[in-house]
């Protein structure tokens, strides 16, 4: 004899419902009370409508031992759902629908985007026999003094341009050497959308977010130059918590070629429905680092 089919024999709730926040964690949560002591419950979930993949879902609830029990299922992309809840009672089946949506609730980061960018020509004069005793930088153009006479044999913060270095030895003998500041431009800067990997709204995980270091050179999208690297990038992130300060976050990362470029990063941190500050500071550590090796006649 085939099974009877009956109904109203239990009831089910209004689904309770958590939107997907992040990755699907939707949740869904349905009551039923006046179930048969002793049956049996089973169900199947299947999404109706929805992005990506999502498989159907089935399983026992086992014998009951109370007339009130709870379906909860977990880990449920944004959608819309069925889920077929039957009751075996020896072989009597009761069978409810209950649709229900997870909606996608899910925000992009917010976040301000300010970068400064630190690049400036460097020289170390090397001398290979009798170490001067000063060293003086000048414009080569006028004589003007850029750096006055020192013991140091580095000079720093130099702009572009051509100069002269004025070694002195113990008796005052001078010796000139010429020397160029090709390039210190400011001229590099992160390339930001935020529809895409080089914004901030792409999840690595719930904690996590994926990101794209790309540089490019003003009014260029051409490859950066290998005399720019190695470049230093130092991003501070600031989460908005609530807290005068909020929480703090120092990522380094070094580029030291043009194959770096277009890094992929997943240790920046998130927290759902908290605004963050990022700043990004981009130091060409090497750029204009010449380094002069002369023989010294004096």
């Amino acid at each position: 004899m085939l099974p009877s089919y009956i109904s109203g024999q239990f009831t089910t709730n209004t689904p309770s419902v958590t939107p997907e926040y992040c990755n699907g964690d939707g949740k869904v949560t349905i009551g039923i009370t006046n179930a048969t002591l002793g049956s049996t419950f089973d169900y199947l979930l299947q999404r109706l409508s929805g992005s990506g993949t999502f498989n159907d879902r089935n399983g026992s609830l086992g014998v009951i031992n109370q007339t009130a029990l709870i379906v909860t299922q977990s880990n449920l992309p944004a959608g819309k759902y069925t889920i077929r809840i039957r009751e075996n009672i020896n072989g009597n089946l009761t069978t409810k629908n209950v649709s229900f949506t997870i909606a996608n609730n899910y925000t992009a980061l917010q976040f301000n985007n300010i970068f400064s960018y630190a690049c400036f020509g460097n020289i170390t004069v090397n001398v290979t026999q009798r170490i001067p005793v000063t060293y003086e930088f000048k414009k080569n153009t006028n004589g003007v003094v850029v750096v006055s006479a020192q013991s140091s044999n580095s000079f720093t913060d130099l702009a572009e341009g051509n100069y002269n270095v004025a070694l002195t030895d113990q008796r005052g003998n001078t010796k000139v050497v010429g020397a160029t500041i090709t390039d210190t431009n400011t001229d590099l800067y992160f390339n930001f959308s935020s529809q895409d990997l080089n914004g901030f709204n792409y999840l690595y995980d719930c904690s996590h977010i994926l990101h794209k270091i790309d540089l490019r050179r003003l009014g260029s999208t051409l490859t950066v130059p290998n005399y720019k690297y190695p470049i230093n990038i130092i991003y501070e992130i600031n989460m908005q918590d609530g807290s005068p300060t909020g929480i703090a976050y120092i990522r380094n990362y070094i580029l030291n070629s043009s194959a770096d470029n277009g890094k992929i990063v997943q240790n920046i941190p998130y927290i759902y429905g908290k605004s963050f500050t990022v700043k990004k500071t981009l130091t060409d550590t090497f750029n204009n680092l010449s380094t002069i090796n002369a023989k010294s006649h004096i």
